[in-house]
C-alpha cells in the first residue's frame, strides 16, 4: 500500500457499523417524510418508501426526475437522525490521525449528518482534507461515476493512488474501474467480487492490516 496517497471513506456502515441501528432510523425518517409530504397513512408511506427504494436501486442512485429543491428537502429530512447511540471509537480516531495519507469522506448523506456523526464517534473532522456529501454533488449519488470525478477534480486525486473504503459492494465496482484500490467493510462475510481487493469486518481491522507500520496501543 506504499503507493496509496489518498484514503476515501464512506461514512454510514463504514466508519461505524450499521448494526448500531442507524439504518432503521433512516428508513423510519423516509416513512415519516412521505406521511407528512403526501398526507398519507403510515402503511401507505411504507409502501411508497419501498417503491422509492426499489426505483433508486434500479437507477443506480439516480433521481433524475426529481427537482433539486425536492431532493434537498428529502435528504435534509431523512438524514436528520439521532446518532447518540453511536459509540466513540478512540482507536480508530488515533489511527486516522496518525496516517500520513490525505483522508476524505465520500458519502450520500448530508454535511450536517457527517459532522454530527464524526463528533459522536470521536473523530475530528479536521483530519479530513475534504468531505463529499450529497449536496456538494448536486444530489447525484454513488455509484454514479460523476461523484468520484467530482472529488477527484476538487482535490487533485489520482485514482491509482487512492483507496476506497465502502460497505456497499455496488459502489466499489465503479471505483475499481476508475483505478482505485477497493476495500469492502462488511460485518458479515460475503462473496467477494473480482473488483473488491480486500474485505474486512470493520474499518479499524482494515487499517491495522493494510498499514501494519502504525504503532498504537491496540
Amino acid at each position: 500500500m506504499s503507493n496509496i496517497k489518498n484514503l476515501l471513506f464512506d461514512l454510514d456502515g463504514t466508519l461505524y457499523p450499521y448494526s448500531s441501528g442507524t439504518q432503521d432510523l433512516f428508513e423510519q425518517r423516509i416513512v415519516i417524510f412521505f406521511q407528512k409530504k403526501f398526507a398519507i397513512s403510515e402503511q401507505e408511506a411504507v409502501s411508497k418508501r419501498n417503491e422509492f427504494m426499489k426505483l433508486y436501486r434500479n437507477n443506480n442512485g439516480s433521481f433524475n426526475d426529481v427537482s433539486y429543491s425536492d431532493k434537498k428537502e428529502f435528504m435534509d429530512f431523512i438524514c436528520d437522525i439521532d446518532v447518540s447511540m453511536l459509540k466513540p471509537n478512540k482507536n480508530l480516531a488515533d489511527i486516522l490521525r496518525m496516517l500520513p495519507q490525505r483522508k476524505f469522506i465520500i458519502t450520500d448523506s448530508t454535511q450536517k449528518h457527517v459532522k454530527d456523526t464524526l463528533k459522536q464517534i470521536g473523530i475530528d473532522e479536521n483530519i479530513f482534507s475534504g468531505i463529499s456529501d450529497c449536496e456538494s454533488n448536486g444530489f447525484i449519488f454513488k455509484p454514479q461515476e460523476e461523484v468520484f470525478h467530482n472529488i477527484a477534480s476538487s482535490y487533485g486525486l489520482n485514482f491509482s493512488q487512492s483507496a476506497f473504503f465502502e460497505d456497499k459492494v455496488k459502489n466499489l465496482e465503479i471505483a475499481k474501474e476508475l483505478g482505485m484500490t477497493t476495500i469492502l467493510i462488511s460485518e458479515n462475510e460475503q462473496p467477494t467480487p473480482k473488483y473488491v481487493d480486500y474485505q474486512f469486518h470493520n474499518v479499524l481491522e482494515a487499517l491495522n492490516y493494510l498499514f501494519k507500520n502504525i504503532h498504537t496501543n491496540l
